[in-house]
């Protein structure tokens, strides 16, 4: 089992996940790996002098020594997965789509980040424009690529650090990957379209509470009101970068404000509500959707157990990354109850049995977890109260349509209109859109 580490391609390290329980509980073979980050793993100019990508290289390079050397510590070549958490889950998902890996594993984890999270792929042309923003600010900015990336190798490691903290905004993550044409031949959605994803096992899921990630950066702190709602909002929704991000903006307020008088705690819930299926519940979806319609045997969860020794539990549900608890051990283990120290070992026992047969369907299991498919569209909740309940369908798809096709809709129109349309048929489109929308609001079994 290799494990990718998280941190948003900028920090992070493999050291930060012990291996150790994972492998003497469940007779498996954990190996965490480093990768080069933030410009000096996904710095492009979109041609040969920094193609981008290295980071995701590193990984591959990493993966593919695996391959050809876990068998000398009795390791099964033919039975590697691989798993990741947030940037890591969304290097898993991508390396899943990379025709470079070809045979190189057969399995793959993605909790918590996809290829469909917004904002966090990229094209050689948005890289471009992120290299030379970091040229600049180091006196590099040279019109020929050649020249600016010779400028920016004679720096120092820590100018480049400190620079590259410069262009980075909440609304876009420099320093990422993107469609390179070699690692990444074309978007995620080509690639499912052309139907050129390899057959592989996939479990893929996400926490009941993913927007709870803006506690860490204390952003949730400024959101006290309506009008902070939709500031913020406007703020993070400039990933689309579209003319239409006022409409955008609007379809959000309405579909996720429920109160504007309510009071600052409920305004934050919301606006965690709403970055969380955003970033995470629609893109896992959509993911989960692609590749079960591909064949691949698909499971899908939700964790929803928030670690009983943390102080936020008024956000009502596990944030961001917090099922890591569970599996790997850390500091706050010993401040476990006996029900969650249970969960952690049935999670550990099927993430492992997943690897070894394919078939998350451990021993330790009080329930069958069923395939995800476009049918049926079930997900098992992961929570101390594990049972025969826990089997759900259906996740958010009130929310899932409207950020899968509302949403990607009115962007659209956007790229799509712009500079070709009068105003008035660019309103009309997205009036129709809005109208479309108000008809499914409340029909929660829509997708």
């Amino acid at each position: 089992m290799v494990y990718i580490h998280g941190g948003g391609w900028q920090v992070g390290t493999g050291s930060e996940n012990n291996g150790t329980q994972l492998a003497a509980e469940n007779n498996v073979i954990v190996v965490t790996l480093n990768y080069r980050l933030g410009a000096f793993g996904f710095l492009g100019t979109g041609d040969q002098h920094a193609p981008g990508n290295l980071g995701l290289l590193d990984q591959r390079l990493a993966i593919n020594w695996v391959k050809e050397n876990i068998a000398s510590f009795g390791g099964d070549v033919d039975r590697m997965t691989i798993f990741g958490l947030s940037a890591g889950g969304i290097s898993v998902s991508l390396h899943l789509l990379s025709p470079l890996n070809t045979g190189l594993f057969r399995r793959a984890i993605t909790q918590s980040g996809t290829a469909f999270t917004p904002g966090t792929l990229g094209t050689k042309e948005s890289a471009l424009a992120d290299a030379r923003r970091l040229a600049q600010s180091l006196d590099c900015d040279r019109v020929a690529t050649e020249d600016l990336v010779s400028c920016l190798k004679s720096k120092t490691a820590q100018d480049v650090l400190t620079a590259s903290s410069a262009v980075q905004s909440p609304s876009h993550i420099s320093f990422t990957p993107i469609v390179d044409g070699t690692f990444l031949p074309t978007s995620p959605e080509e690639i499912f379209a052309q139907g050129s994803v390899e057959a592989r096992e996939h479990i893929i899921g996400v926490s009941s509470m993913e927007g709870g990630i803006v506690l860490y950066n204390g952003l949730y702190e400024q959101i006290v009101s309506e009008d902070t709602f939709r500031e913020h909002l406007e703020y993070v929704m400039g990933v689309y970068n579209s003319t239409n991000l006022v409409q955008i903006t609007h379809a959000a307020k309405f579909e996720y404000l429920t109160n504007a008088t309510a009071s600052p705690r409920d305004v934050q819930k919301d606006f965690m509500r709403m970055y969380g299926d955003w970033m995470f519940v629609a893109p896992t979806t959509r993911m989960a959707r692609e590749f079960a319609n591909a064949g691949n045997p698909t499971y899908m969860y939700l964790f929803d157990q928030p670690p009983s020794f943390f102080d936020h539990q008024w956000i009502g549900g596990a944030s961001h990354g917090e099922e890591n608890y569970f599996l790997w051990p850390s500091s706050r283990s010993d401040m476990m109850t006996d029900a969650e120290k249970l969960l952690g070992l049935r999670m550990r026992r099927t993430w492992t049995d997943f690897a070894k047969t394919g078939n998350p369907n451990s021993v330790d299991l009080p329930v069958i977890w069923p395939q995800y498919d476009q049918h049926s569209r079930q997900y098992l909740v992961l929570s101390t109260t594990l049972g025969s309940d826990s089997v759900k369908a259906h996740m958010h798809s009130k929310q899932v349509f409207f950020w899968n096709y509302i949403v990607s809709a009115l962007a659209r129109v956007c790229c799509t209109c712009a500079g070709l349309v009068s105003g008035g048929a660019s309103l009309w489109a997205t009036g129709t859109l809005l109208a479309v929308w108000s008809l499914v609001v409340g029909f929660r079994a829509v997708v």
